[in-house]
């Protein structure tokens, strides 16, 4: 039986690696290719993504199981896409 996104998100909050691991492998791609759309530099992108995972991580107790983390994840990293602008 596969694991819905909501059991997912509850390891991931209570510090499941391998759930943080899925989630990763799930959505870094996707993440990835949404932010190279507002910076338009790989490397940079990449930073960004990996920076914006690591914050998800630290503060992994404050993700609500019910939500979209799609949503979720590509809003905190269009965030972190754009103070970068703006530190640039």
């Amino acid at each position: 039986m596969a694991i819905d996104e909501g059991q997912l998100l509850e390891a991931f909050a209570k510090g499941d690696k391998k759930a943080f691991e899925k989630l990763f492998r799930e959505y870094y791609d996707s993440t990835c290719r949404y932010v190279m759309r507002i910076i338009r530099d790989q490397d940079t992108t990449e930073e960004i993504v990996q920076s914006t995972f690591v914050n998800l991580w630290e503060k992994r107790e404050m993700i609500r199981s019910d939500i979209s983390f799609r949503s979720y994840l590509f809003r905190a990293a269009y965030n972190t896409a754009l103070n970068y602008i703006k530190h640039q």
